[in-house]
């Protein structure tokens, strides 16, 4: 029988008294502070952590994601899964309506550093998101209307290092200090082309929604114990007839992520309802023709795999909407 899940990694710790909203439910644009408590689950799997890792990916994430089914309104879940050759694989759910990936991470540290008796490292949150971006009515408007709910195929891709300096070298006659092209855009620009190839056909308006964290962006940067979900989705609009190679597809994401600036975020406190502008530039733009929709974000960046809840060897991590790591040798 496999030992039990380690007891520092309860929850119902110190790093709780801090986030009291997540033992709460989320409803509409508000947490219902309830008091109802994090689910928590301590799972013992009766095989080795190696044969969990030959199985697909989906599987992999169906098996550890602590979401139980016709559940919606959970503020944060958590599973903590115990294997027979005593490897550990913690997984942490997250609701993105009330934390973007720096303020979800920021908890994870903290979680961490709570297991390993470092309170005095940990960083107690400013729960300052209703303050900074008052909530308002954007008129019933979803970016997110018309994606895809069913039929969704989840893989895993992995990129050896030869392969991307490869794909770099083909443009680096254009590239400068100031437009280099990261790896995660090479990855953005391998599934358009994939996709565009295959499926779509050359004529259809291609719209890019790609996340931004505000948290650096702010004309006063917000603090990093400040904890909400400060993300803002650019929108990029494709009209051309012709596809355009990596380096015109990352320069136009890159041009559109450079508008979030300050001038921008002041407006967007101020009231402005840039979402009923999006709408409209949508409506125009495409003349209503079919839309094909690309949603892109990347944790790149996040110092994700210096997570340390007391163990050396952090094999792998994988963030969806979810944290999940696996320690094991």
């Amino acid at each position: 029988m496999a030992p039990p899940a380690p007891t520092f990694l309860c929850p119902r710790s110190k790093v709780l008294t801090h986030y009291y909203p997540l033992a709460g439910r989320v409803n509409d644009n508000y947490v219902d502070y309830n008091d109802e408590g994090v689910l928590f689950l301590e799972v013992q799997v009766s095989c080795q952590l190696s044969q969990i890792l030959q199985e697909s990916f989906l599987e992999v994430v169906n098996r550890f994601v602590p979401v139980p089914d016709g559940v919606s309104n959970l503020a944060l879940a958590i599973q903590v899964s115990v294997f027979e050759c005593g490897n550990v694989a913690i997984c942490a759910h997250m609701s993105h309506k009330i934390a973007n990936a720096s303020s979800f991470l920021t908890f994870i540290k903290n979680w961490a550093a709570t297991a390993r008796h470092l309170e005095t490292y940990v960083i107690c949150p400013e729960f300052v998101a209703a303050k900074v971006f008052p909530p308002k009515d954007d008129g019933g408007f979803d970016i997110y209307m018309g994606a895809a709910e069913k039929n969704i195929v989840l893989k895993r891709f992995e990129f050896r290092n030869s392969v991307i300096a490869t794909l770099k070298e083909r443009y680096a006659h254009k590239i400068t200090a100031e437009n280099l092209i990261r790896p995660y855009q090479l990855f953005y620009e391998a599934v358009f082309s994939a996709s565009t190839q295959t499926k779509i056909g050359p004529y259809k308006p291609l719209l890019f929604f790609n996340a931004v964290n505000l948290h650096r962006r702010m004309n006063q940067p917000l603090p990093g114990d400040s904890f909400g979900n400060f993300f803002q989705d650019v929108v990029t609009i494709s009209l051309q007839d012709t596809r355009e190679d990596c380096y015109s597809l990352v320069n136009k994401l890159r041009e559109s992520v450079s508008t979030i600036d300050k001038d921008y975020l002041k407006k967007l406190q101020d009231g402005t309802n840039e979402l009923a502008d999006l709408q409209e530039r949508m409506a125009q733009g495409v003349n209503k023709r079919e839309i094909v929709k690309f949603y892109f974000s990347s944790l790149c960046w996040y110092p994700v795999y210096e997570t340390d809840f007391g163990w050396e060897n952090l094999y792998w991590w994988l963030g969806l909407q979810e944290f999940c790591c696996f320690h094991g040798h």
